[in-house]
């Protein structure tokens, strides 16, 4: 009997699982596990690992049961988007602050997305930057500015 792979996909993704699972493993008992109760530093990598060897396996198996649709090209413009958005973020937020480097990069990022409206754009921009405020600045104390510094 031979096994035919359905889904490259699946099979793809579960040997990467395993692999990231097995690293973890092999290299968690350098670290001292402890119990349940008193965990160490190795044990929720050991955890963690296992778990993810199983998923792996159990993704590996439903890549000989479950048939893959044909493969669609990939989409470059969402990814370049995102790229340019993170490039712009850690060029821009020391000098021109939380709230200018929020609306600029979230309009980046956004470009990427089809059909996509300015009111839907605004509002996505005062929300995040609301929230982006709130948990950086007020929540965890993150020296940010929130304005642009007028002078350094």
């Amino acid at each position: 009997m031979r096994l035919r792979i359905l889904s490259v996909q699946d099979l793809g993704s579960g040997l990467i699982f395993m692999s990231f699972g097995a690293i973890a493993v092999v290299l968690a008992p350098s670290y001292h596990i402890g119990t349940a109760l008193r965990m160490g530093p190795g044990y929720f990598p050991l955890i963690l690992g296992g778990l993810m060897v199983l998923v792996g396996a159990a993704l590996i198996l439903r890549s000989f049961r479950v048939t893959d649709p044909p493969p669609a090209l990939p989409r470059l413009r969402p990814f370049a988007a995102v790229i340019a958005a993170a490039a712009i973020f850690a060029l821009i937020v020391d000098s021109a602050g939380v709230v200018v480097t929020s609306i600029v990069t979230l309009t980046i990022t956004y470009s990427g997305v089809r059909g996509g409206n300015r009111r839907e754009l605004l509002l996505l921009c005062i929300g995040m930057t609301a929230a982006v405020c709130v948990v950086f600045i007020y929540i965890l104390g993150m020296p940010l500015y929130i304005w642009p510094p007028l002078w350094n």
